[in-house]
C-alpha cells in the first residue's frame, strides 16, 4: 500500500482496523502507522501518560514504536485488573468464612 494513501486513510481508523491494516501488509509501515498508535494510546491512557513515556524515551535515548507501547500498557493494565479482582474475591471469600463462625445463641426466654 502506498505511504501517501496510507496517511490518508490512518486518521479514519479503529484500533481493530489498524491493526488489521498492520497485519496485512508484508511490508512495515510503523513510520505511517505511529502516530495512529500514539493518538490511540492518548486516547486509552491519556495525554499525560504518553508524556510520561515520551519524556522516559527520551531520558533513556530510546525510541519504541507505539504499537508496542500500547499492548504493553494494555496488558499492565489487564494483570492490574485480575489482580483486583483475585484480591476482592479472596477479601470476599475471608469475610465470608469469618461470618460462618459466628454461633448465635438463641434464647427461648
Amino acid at each position: 500500500m502506498e505511504l501517501h494513501l496510507l496517511k490518508d486513510i490512518l486518521p479514519h481508523c479503529n484500533i481493530n482496523e489498524l491493526t488489521h491494516i498492520e497485519n496485512s501488509t508484508k511490508e512495515s509501515h510503523a513510520e505511517g502507522t505511529d502516530d495512529s498508535w500514539k493518538r490511540f494510546y492518548e486516547q486509552q491512557f491519556g495525554v499525560e501518560s504518553a508524556n510520561t513515556v515520551i519524556n522516559r524515551m527520551k531520558q533513556k535515548k530510546v525510541v519504541s514504536k507505539w504499537r508496542l507501547l500500547y499492548e504493553a500498557k494494555q496488558k499492565e493494565r489487564e494483570e492490574a485488573k485480575n489482580r483486583m479482582a483475585k484480591k476482592l474475591e479472596q477479601s470476599y471469600a475471608e469475610s465470608q468464612a469469618s461470618e460462618s463462625s459466628y454461633t448465635f445463641i438463641f434464647c427461648a426466654c
